[in-house]
């Protein structure tokens, strides 16, 4: 009887729950695709490097790591991520490729369950109820937000990232110091996704300072331990960035970000960062200052929304990328419901651009999520600007 009353209870968030797990699953693990895993690749080679006590980072072990590996040069170097990915990626080190494939793909799809439950434990926390079927709408649309099975079929980290972000966050509200120090490590493997989110946490979570501290020390620990391996270490790894921007898919005209707009400008690239740096700098001051009031879930919901938002103004953001957006899609729940009406375009256009590019001619996908990201951007710095200044919004 009591798992019969369980189940009526929670029968929409059951559904909704069952409903974006069997989504994932078909369209990340399941449904056919060229390019499956074929960014993994790169990760496994990293991973039987720091294995063997060689570094990633040193080209030429990497093309002799990778050549006897796959018998073929590596179409790109390992890209230039900080060595705390290493305990994600380490467990493929000791598996032959298919193994270690699938292993990876089902560590993507985990990451993907726990950045759900993430998003739910924040919603339920700001709610103080039982989510609706609206709440539970939302966390559906961020959770299956393209960038989500796209990470996982071609073997990113993106959703590691996202997933740690998360986490992260949730630590912060629930005061885990665990959480926020084991998020915070995973999540700056790729900092031009984390950054703005850690920053934020650092600047506007002073209870959790401590354990960002913590998090810091052993990201440094493990940069040392690269630089042990690797005597050319921090030259090594900005040949790599170099070189990873250098690709003809990072063009910033066929990615998401501030990038996108200013590449058909004559602004210089100091001009483009200087840029960059004023937008960011205001999107967190505005959302720092909402964040602090605390006096309505909708002030602190469209303030965690503004700072996911802010991903892609410094650096812009691959396709796969966008599933940072996930747990700022979901919080849009938490905001009165003619706002959630004027957001829902700009995220329909975030959460599958592809279907858009096919209905209006002549018009690319990247082009569609750009537009979805920038009026997402501009309104959640409308509506914390106009919160600030002129009234609260009421929650309904």
């Amino acid at each position: 009887m009591k798992q019969i009353s369980f189940v009526r209870r929670n029968f929409v968030g059951l559904v909704a729950v069952l409903a974006v797990a069997c989504s994932i699953f078909y369209s990340g693990l399941l449904k056919p695709t060229a390019a499956r895993d074929i960014d993994a690749r790169y990760f496994y080679v990293a991973a039987k490097c720091w294995a063997s006590g060689e570094s990633p980072y040193d080209a030429p072990v990497y093309r002799a790591k990778f050549r006897a590996t796959f018998d073929a040069e590596p179409e790109a170097l390992f890209v230039a991520y900080l060595p705390t990915l290493m305990p994600a990626i380490l467990p493929m080190a000791p598996l032959d490729w298919p193994a270690a494939a699938r292993l990876f793909a089902a560590l993507n799809f985990s990451a993907a369950m726990l950045l759900l439950w993430a998003g739910y434990r924040l919603l339920r926390e700001m709610q103080g109820a039982p989510l609706s079927l609206l709440h539970w709408s939302w966390l559906a649309l961020g959770m299956t937000v393209g960038g989500v099975a796209a990470t996982i079929s071609t073997g990113q980290t993106s959703l590691l990232v996202a997933a740690a972000c998360a986490l992260a966050l949730w630590g912060c509200r629930s005061r885990s110091r665990w959480m926020v120090i084991a998020g915070t490590v995973i999540a700056s493997a790729k900092p031009h996704l984390s950054a703005p989110i850690l920053l934020f946490l650092l600047l506007f979570e002073p209870a959790q300072r401590k354990s960002l501290f913590i998090a810091g020390g052993i990201i440094v620990a493990f940069i040392a331990y690269a630089a042990a391996l690797d005597g050319n270490f921090f030259a090594n790894y900005l040949g790599a960035i170099r070189a990873y921007n250098a690709l003809s898919n990072n063009d910033p005209k066929l990615l998401i970000g501030l990038g996108y707009f200013l590449a058909g400008t004559n602004l210089s690239s100091l001009a483009d960062q200087a840029l960059g740096v004023v937008a960011i700098g205001i999107s967190l001051a505005l959302a720092g200052l909402l964040y602090r009031r605390g006096e309505l879930r909708a002030g602190n919901a469209l303030a965690l929304t503004l700072v996911f938002c802010t991903v892609g103004i410094l650096h812009p953001i691959q396709g796969y990328d966008v599933c940072i957006y996930a747990v700022g899609i979901s919080l849009c729940s938490m905001l009165p419901r003619r706002t959630q009406l004027v957001y829902l375009v700009p995220n329909l256009l975030l959460w599958r651009p592809t279907v858009f590019s096919r209905v209006i001619p002549h018009v690319t996908p990247a082009s569609i999520a750009n537009l979805g990201w920038l009026l997402l951007l501009t309104g959640c710095l409308y509506s914390a600007g106009r919160m600030l200044t002129v009234r609260p919004i009421p929650t309904d």
